[in-house]
């Protein structure tokens, strides 16, 4: 094996855990918002999410930011429209298809919908429908970066501007900036892209020396490193009086700990997928790392029809909710990327090649 190949394919099994963390994560916050009908374990919950929260993003950040760095030498419109093509693409079609549902199963159960499609276009444009806030923050996060790496062109310039963007919502009142009825400081977005753009800007800085490793580290220097990054991770969240939210967790709101848990909890998942690398990998994580555009598109949706049916048979116990929940949100969506690509059906999770080509084709031939 080449060690290029081995390079991609830790990256791929990082990138599984990390989007099987997210369909975790939704399909048990889904289950919480039914808690008058399913009996779910809070405490647990209370529990183990805060220590998933410290990799979920910043994992799926630092490795755009390790790959970003490869198109920084391309010219603006052909960075803008193959990052438009991979990211901004299917947060417009997934969005609208999510949006259009939900709009429709609510009509059926007699409930107010949470978009109306008259609210849509302000949605897409300015406060993005749930889960897709990440698409939409990455698409920024990614022109930042662009624009700074030519601006700064020093990757520890660029983190060093990336780690005092984690001070502006905190300490600068930007009310006065308006974005429609909201202003700068009140714009989540705003507020997540200055949340997660430094573990881009790591990724970009630590990510080609990763990627340059000739020979993965030992076995057992991956298990240590693993292992005690992942414990360190569990005594910092549960041992230390640190309010448990992802402000906390990642700004570190009584004392800059949030920070080093998430670094940490990077490292640990990092280590641990060379460690797969090297025992040999996972194909069933290596899908899932590879395909993990289908399962963030389809898992919230997916997960939702489970439970409703579920419910509907009368079933309220909180695991077959919880493991059918991830098992439908996670294998279903690999089933509809083979479908994809056997039916000739990407253009849903990115924009037709073909169209770009014609588009910038068109472009030049007027220039």
């Amino acid at each position: 094996m080449s060690s290029k190949s081995a390079r991609v394919m830790w990256v791929d099994l990082a990138k599984g855990m990390s989007i099987l963390l997210v369909v975790f994560y939704h399909v048990w916050a889904g289950i919480d918002r039914r808690a008058d009908e399913i009996r779910a374990p809070q405490e647990l919950y209370a529990m183990v999410n805060p220590v998933f929260t410290a990799v979920r993003m910043p994992l799926f950040f630092f490795v755009a930011g390790m790959f970003a760095v490869r198109s920084l030498k391309k010219p603006w419109g052909v960075f803008l429209s193959a990052k438009a093509s991979a990211i901004l693409w299917p947060y417009l079609v997934w969005s609208v298809l999510q949006s259009v549902l939900n709009l429709v199963l609510a009509k059926v159960r007699g409930a107010e919908a949470p978009v109306s499609l008259a609210q849509l276009p302000e949605r897409l444009l300015l406060d993005p429908v749930d889960q897709f806030w990440f698409l939409y923050v990455l698409f920024l996060a990614l022109l930042l970066f662009y624009g700074l790496n030519r601006l700064l062109r020093k990757a520890w310039a660029l983190t060093l501007v990336s780690f005092l963007m984690l001070m502006i919502p905190l300490n600068v009142d930007l009310s006065f900036i308006r974005l429609g009825s909201a202003s700068l400081s009140d714009w989540g977005p705003f507020f997540q892209l200055c949340q997660f753009f430094l573990y881009m800007a790591l990724g970009s800085l630590l990510g080609p020396k990763l990627l340059a490793i000739p020979v993965l580290p030992s076995t057992k220097l991956l298990v240590g490193i693993s292992l005690g990054c992942f414990l360190a991770v569990i005594c910092s969240v549960h041992g230390i009086q640190v309010e448990r939210d992802t402000t906390a967790m990642l700004l570190g709101i009584e004392w800059p700990i949030g920070l080093p848990v998430a670094f940490l909890a990077v490292a640990s998942c990092i280590a641990f997928a060379m460690l797969l690398e090297r025992w040999g990998p996972p194909k069933l994580l290596l899908a899932f790392g590879r395909d993990s555009v289908w399962l963030f598109v389809l898992h919230v949706i997916l997960a939702a029809a489970y439970r409703a049916v579920l419910l509907k048979l009368g079933i309220r116990a909180f695991l077959p909710h919880l493991i059918g929940g991830c098992l439908v949100g996670s294998f279903i969506p690999l089933a509809v990327a083979w479908g994809a690509r056997t039916f000739h059906l990407q253009f849903l999770v990115r924009f037709p090649s073909e169209a770009l080509r014609f588009f910038m084709d068109s472009k030049k031939a007027k220039e």
